[in-house]
């Protein structure tokens, strides 16, 4: 899914009647997360190649990447946190999150 395709298909929830403060969260290890992040990352990820097949493929380029509650982009992005060298590079966005308030 690309971002065009995400507000498209959000804006047709919306349109169709879901409640538009309903929670967004996603899976982590089979149960879900509320997103209270975002950032904007190059590198690799795993990848749809074909809707609702139950494969990945690798994948590498920049993303839009939705960061669920207890999740620490430190791994990714600031090596001298965990004495690890960065897997991907991250760039700001253009735009704050809407971090509660």
């Amino acid at each position: 899914m690309n971002l065009q395709e995400l507000h498209r298909w959000t804006g047709m929830l919306l349109s169709a009647g879901i409640d538009k403060n309903l929670d967004v969260t996603c899976l982590v290890d089979g149960w879900p997360y509320e997103v209270c992040d975002a950032a904007l990352a190059i590198g690799d990820y795993a990848g749809d190649p074909a809707p609702k097949l139950a494969a990945f493929t690798s994948k590498t380029g920049q993303m839009l990447l939705l960061v669920p509650t207890q999740q620490d982009l430190s791994a990714l992005f600031n090596p001298r946190e965990t004495s690890k060298p960065p897997t991907h590079l991250q760039n700001d966005l253009p735009v704050e999150f809407p971090y509660p308030a």
